[in-house]
């Protein structure tokens, strides 16, 4: 359950203003709300004022309609006094307090009224708070476009003004939003980037909300391992939060966790627990989550009558809040009760009511899966060609999620766009050809049914839902094998262009120079000599790296690579492969940083790892200008060490993207000094990096150059 949605009684409201409470001596040595509330009777002025706002601020979790007071009377009297600051401050306490109630129109109102007072005297870092807020109202009101902008600017301003803990609140947000456009990897991004910042701040309550939120975005992901670590490392720090609104939140993502292993026991323990701690605080939209999470543990044990009345709890609530995300979702869990208690025209109309929220906020998952459904029912009740029409708008918005090209738009706030003509035709032509391959597996289907019903016929012993599983089965099987045979193919297809083409060329070169040195050397004079020399070393060091790549390739390809973990120091590892790729750098005059701290201990095989380094530093020198540098950066989580290798050089275009890791695509382009190469090493790459347990991901801009990441498991024990 994301920990930013309906946040209504979190410090993200932080409204005091520490600049007046560093100018008062007294309220700083008297800052418990009980103390001042005694002395309040005694102040005047913008003083009072001052305290007033105070105490509304840290009076609104527990006293609401007190905090209320305190503002409208610190409004009131900063108007009479033209207390600008003190007035701004008063109307950002009132926004909140109507926030809080739902009168959305009205919280803008205050909050926009605070925000033109805080343009007029500059205030950067209170520009920076009150857009934050006004992004939440947006959020509410499923604006998300408008929120986005609100916390780029947000986002801009505190970094502007140094305020870091706006700048971590505005990254979470951001974080929020692309969760929102199924854009997960870019979620996890600034999710990763503010919990950096709120663990340099220390603030623990924050640093809670943003690793459940990293947990949450994982079990959307089917990481579910991962989303558990996260999850506990919330529940170590549970003594140090004093607030249940975590606690709540991260028990809720445990449950879903522990559902999408089919543990139900330990799946309906959590959710209940969290239930309780949501009902306690009174967080209606986590409880809304958590009735809906119930709901899915009865669907999944097939009591249907109860998994409905949980839903309908559930959407009773959301729409309470308007929450268009969650109604659609709901009604979409709705639709497969009543499909499977086989009501399938109710379902349909279900289905089709959740489109329509699904459409309405723009979250292309939620779509593929309501087009999956219908397509579906379609198939069942024998309309073929609706079900074919929904079967392609399922998979065009499943491609679409995932494509680098919509995350690019995204990122440049457009939400609408249009996926390019070739692509468009290039799916439809695949939808095409698998249409005719499954003709012929529907003709093998055909054939083993007649021969299940002779059997059935003559022994009498075998069931409907028997027969149906077996042909669940083989058709899996034969999809299976079929992308098994496909990916053979192109495997065996690009090993043999390699070698035909990307390894046969340097050795032609290798025979010119040797002919050279052999025939000529009497007519060359020693600087030509040697020009000549270092050529056919650098060709010979290339031909070697290039066979090292293949027999690696081979070695993967044939499940024949051993794997062979151990710890040893990421830090002395990397020392030593930038030393033995330290001749290459100079020739280009190009600087070799290791900036990975001593002690980085991981576990994982070294040889694989020392591959993976060579290749990746590697391309970086390949496609960095002369004089120019490259970085290798390592950050350790509890559980995970993430390595960034970094250049600035010609970066990449934007069609070798997608393509990178594929092995049937030809994505390498030769270096700033015309290097060549084969786009085996980093196919190599992604294989050693996933078998040690990581993953390996990459940026990059053209002419700004490109960052590879990955992750290895980190050492519990130090060498």
């Amino acid at each position: 359950m994301l920990t930013a949605r309906n946040k209504l009684s979190d410090i993200s409201h932080i409204l005091i203003i520490l600049g007046v409470l560093l100018s008062s001596a007294a309220i700083a040595q008297e800052n418990n709300a009980g103390e001042l509330e005694k002395r309040l009777p005694s102040l005047k002025g913008k003083e009072r004022v001052d305290v007033l706002n105070y105490l509304s601020y840290q009076l609104k979790r527990n006293s609401f309609e007190k905090s209320r007071a305190y503002a409208e009377e610190a409004l009131q009297l900063s108007r009479l006094d033209e207390y600008n600051l003190g007035e701004a401050n008063a109307l950002n306490n009132l926004g909140f307090a109507e926030y809080t109630l739902n009168n959305l129109e009205k919280a803008e109102e205050l909050y926009r009224s605070a925000l033109a007072i805080f343009r007029e005297i500059k205030d950067n870092k209170e520009i920076a708070r009150t857009q934050n807020q006004l992004g939440l109202i947006h959020w509410r009101r499923n604006q998300f476009v408008s929120a986005f902008k609100r916390y780029r600017e947000a986002l801009n301003l505190a970094n502007n003004s140094g305020a870091q803990e706006l700048a971590a609140e505005a990254l979470n947000y951001i974080g929020l939003i692309y969760w929102k456009w199924s854009d997960y990897g870019k979620a996890i991004d600034y999710f990763f980037r503010s919990l950096k910042i709120k663990e340099t701040l220390n603030d623990k309550f924050e640093i809670g909300l943003t690793l459940n939120n990293i947990a949450f975005v994982y079990n959307e992901m089917n990481q579910v391992d991962q989303s558990i670590i996260y999850s506990n490392r919330v529940l170590e720090m549970t003594d140090s939060l004093k607030n249940n609104y975590v606690l709540g939140r991260v028990l809720n993502n445990l449950g879903v966790s522990y559902f999408k292993k089919k543990d139900y026991d330990k799946a309906a323990y959590y959710q209940n627990e969290s239930l309780k701690i949501k009902t306690q605080t009174g967080d209606k939209s986590g409880m809304a989550y958590s009735y809906n999470d119930l709901g899915n543990l009865f669907l999944a044990r097939k009591l249907y009558d109860e998994a409905l009345v949980y839903y309908n709890r559930s959407i009773e609530i959301r729409k309470q809040l308007n929450d268009k995300f969650g109604i659609a979702t709901v009604l979409f869990d709705i639709a497969v009760v009543k499909k499977a208690k086989g009501d399938i025209s109710v379902a349909q109309t279900s289905f089709k009511s959740a489109l329509d929220y699904a459409l309405s906020i723009g979250n292309k998952r939620l779509e593929a899966n309501i087009y999956r459904e219908l397509s579906e029912i379609n198939r069942v009740i024998g309309k073929n060609d609706s079900a074919y029409t929904y079967l392609k708008k399922y998979s065009a918005i499943l491609d679409s999620v995932w494509s680098k090209e919509t995350r690019d738009k995204i990122l440049e706030l457009s939400v609408i766009y249009d996926v390019d003509s070739k692509d468009n035709e290039l799916r439809i032509k695949n939808l095409e050809i698998e249409k005719e391959q499954n003709k012929t597996v529907y003709g093998y289907i055909v054939f083993f049914l007649a021969l299940v019903a002779i059997v059935v016929l003559y022994k009498r012993y075998l069931s409907i839902k028997q027969v149906k599983k077996q042909l669940e089965k083989v058709n899996k099987d034969i999809k299976e094998k079929s992308k098994i045979l496909e990916s053979t193919i192109k495997s065996r297809d690009r090993f043999f262009s390699i070698i035909s083409h990307d390894l046969k060329s340097p050795f032609f070169g290798l025979k010119g120079l040797a002919e050279i040195l052999a025939e000529d050397s009497e007519e060359l004079t020693e600087e030509e000599k040697n020009i000549f020399l270092v050529k056919l070393n650098r060709t010979v060091k290339d031909i070697y790296m290039l066979l090292e790549n293949l027999l690696d390739w081979s070695r993967l390809q044939s499940k024949r690579m051993e794997y062979n973990p151990e710890v040893f120091d990421l830090f002395e590892e990397l020392s030593h492969s930038l030393f033995l790729l330290s001749q290459n750098a100079e020739r280009k005059q190009i600087k070799l940083i290791n900036q990975i701290p001593e002690g980085s201990n991981v576990l994982a095989d070294r040889r694989m790892i020392h591959s993976v380094i060579q290749n990746l530093v590697t391309n970086a020198i390949k496609f960095t200008y002369e004089k120019g540098k490259v970085e290798i950066t390592a950050q350790s989580l509890e559980n995970v060490v993430i390595v960034n290798v970094i250049d600035h050089g010609i970066g990449m275009p934007s069609e070798f993207k997608e393509k990178l890791f594929q092995i049937d695509s030809q994505t390498t382009s030769r270096g700033t000094n015309d290097e060549k190469g084969t786009g085996l090493g980093l196919i190599i790459c992604k294989e050693l990096i996933e078998m040690n347990g990581g993953q390996i991901s990459f940026v990059s801009q053209e002419n700004k150059g490109t960052t590879f990441t990955f992750t290895l498991p980190r050492a519990k024990v130090q060498i």
